[in-house]
């Protein structure tokens, strides 16, 4: 829930933030993995809605920049079928290699604020002979906003 703290000069909005991980596996293929499920209304500040501010992939393993074997990504909210990225984000050339141990930033850009008991997917499609992608994790960092 959104709190209001002011003193003479300064109004200060504080948000409750937080960040939720959430452990893929490996990515040998083209898929849709779940990552998050907003909260039920009831479990929901009044009037808020759940902004998404980043969302970090990272990998054991590395995909250098390729024009024939990458990786691409798109964030879908499946309940209003939405794409949180206006672009996918990828390893293609012009794109970013994926490093092992990296923080790999799939960063929505539109469509990020979220209503209640809304579905998230990461869309994973691989081009050609992409290299796996092993032992995945996803960090999303959110917060509710009113």
């Amino acid at each position: 829930m959104l709190q209001t703290f002011t003193n003479d000069a300064v109004q200060i909005n504080a948000a409750i933030h937080g960040i939720t991980n959430t452990l893929i596996g490996s990515l040998t293929a083209t898929d849709q993995k779940r990552i998050l499920v907003t909260p039920h209304t009831s479990a929901m500040p009044d009037g808020a809605v759940l902004k998404i501010d980043d969302i970090v992939l990272t990998t054991e393993t590395a995909d250098a920049i390729d024009t024939t074997n990458y990786w691409s990504f798109q964030v879908v909210d499946v309940t209003n079928t939405l794409n949180l990225l206006a672009t996918a984000v990828s390893n293609y050339t012009g794109g970013t290699a994926i490093s092992a141990d990296t923080p790999y930033r799939i960063t929505p850009d539109q469509n990020n604020e979220l209503g209640t008991s809304t579905v998230i997917e990461l869309s994973v499609t691989k081009a050609a002979s992409a290299t796996e992608l092993v032992e995945c994790s996803i960090d999303i960092h959110w917060h509710w906003e009113v």
